[in-house]
């Protein structure tokens, strides 16, 4: 467990919790754990010289400030599958998919591959079967037309 042998050994299993409380309901003690693997998962976040942990790189906290602001912003997210979708070209293989990627998603890539963007969105092709469906009576949405 991380408290015996380590939280950098074994930080996985600080990590692999849902927090959802069922553990404290059933624990006869009533250990607060989900508490506990919060303190646990703050330690590996930020550091602490008594746990002999270091904080997270920086890179990798701006990367998930980016994401956030990504996946927030409609025009942003637009803008980001467009460009993925011209810069992944070159990645593609000829079964379809991308076998190597470089950066941090090297790894990824390792042993796997990757299955390129979609040409359309799922929201665009939502919307074009949409109007190809015919109008059923009664069986109209808020706005008139069929489902």
């Amino acid at each position: 467990t991380p408290l015996l042998y380590g939280i950098n050994l074994h930080a996985d299993l600080c990590k692999g919790e849902s927090l959802c409380g069922a553990c404290l309901d059933v624990c006869p003690v009533k250990n607060d754990l989900p508490r506990m693997l919060l303190a646990l998962r703050n330690k590996l976040a930020y550091g602490d010289p008594d746990w002999q942990t270091k904080p997270h790189k920086p890179g990798e906290a701006m990367a998930f400030k980016f994401w956030c602001m990504l996946v927030t912003s409609g025009a942003l997210y637009r803008l980001a599958l467009a460009t993925f979708s011209i810069v992944q070209r070159p990645f593609i293989g000829k079964n379809g998919m991308i076998a190597k990627l470089f950066g941090p998603a090297a790894a990824w890539t390792k042993d796997r591959d990757v299955p390129p963007l979609a040409k359309k969105s799922f929201r665009n092709r939502w919307q074009q079967r949409k109007t190809k469906l015919p109008l059923i009576k009664g069986d109209e949405d808020d706005d008139g037309r069929g489902q």
